[in-house]
């Protein structure tokens, strides 16, 4: 797991992601749903690559959604996961890594792995998509493009660009090439709802589709919906 770590005071680094916790104390049924959003962290390195920390995946003591951890790849098939889908890497040891982290006091070999691992993590910030592995990646850190919109677009030379915006803690940046076509539909001239609440992100019959909708079958797209098909498809991703 990857992720892009946005910094409490503007400006972000990334790092790898060596595990996920939540800390939930309430009892009151719906307490602990606010505490599994507002209590959920993850463990990376800090900036510096010195040691490891424990990061709020949203800013604290805020109303709105802020989100801090952006996950640019969310494999986590090297991780050991408990039933609430809480544990880290394989070669360190989740029932200990919590507190080893709240105390600065990961024994310096876990520490020296963490830092190789994540020195030998190629992080490419401009994505030419070539696998559904990498479409899975870009519809993770969009959130499926929930409270998306496009802000710019700008067609020619058989290519589109798009700037999306609203999406949780970053915008992105998609350049749709060769045989393109699309169909702003009823988001085109929308001015009071243009935001997406989810979508469809694709590998079908040689092109790549990103659709308005959930689950939708590219062959079979009903009048009104935001389409774009495209044989090649590259993003950026740009922190908030």
């Amino acid at each position: 797991m990857y992720a892009i770590i946005r910094k409490s005071k503007g400006g972000y680094y990334t790092s790898m992601v060596f595990g996920f916790y939540t800390q939930i104390t309430a009892k009151d049924e719906y307490k602990r749903y606010l505490e599994s959003f507002q209590s959920r962290f993850f463990i990376v390195l800090n900036e510096e690559k010195t040691k490891l920390i424990k990061q709020p995946t949203f800013r604290p003591k805020t109303r709105k959604i802020d989100l801090l951890v952006l996950i640019t790849d969310p494999d986590q098939s090297d991780w050991v996961l408990d039933e609430e889908e809480c544990g880290c890497v394989q070669f360190l040891d989740s029932s200990k890594l919590l507190s080893l982290v709240e105390q600065d006091a990961v024994p310096p070999d876990d520490l020296a792995k963490c830092i190789e691992a994540d020195r030998s993590y190629s992080y490419v910030e401009y994505v030419d998509v070539a696998s559904e592995n990498d479409l899975n990646n870009l519809s993770c850190i969009a959130g499926d493009f929930h409270d998306g919109y496009i802000a710019e677009y700008k067609h020619e030379n058989d290519t589109l660009y798009l700037l999306f915006k609203g999406i949780w803690g970053c915008s992105i940046e998609l350049w749709f090439k060769d045989e393109v076509s699309f169909d702003f539909g009823s988001k085109k001239d929308d001015e009071y709802d243009p935001y997406w609440s989810d979508s469809t992100l694709i590998q079908h019959n040689g092109f790549v589709y990103l659709i308005d909708e959930c689950e939708m079958n590219p062959d079979h797209i009903p009048d009104g919906y935001c389409w774009i098909k495209a044989k090649n498809l590259r993003y950026h991703v740009i922190p908030q």
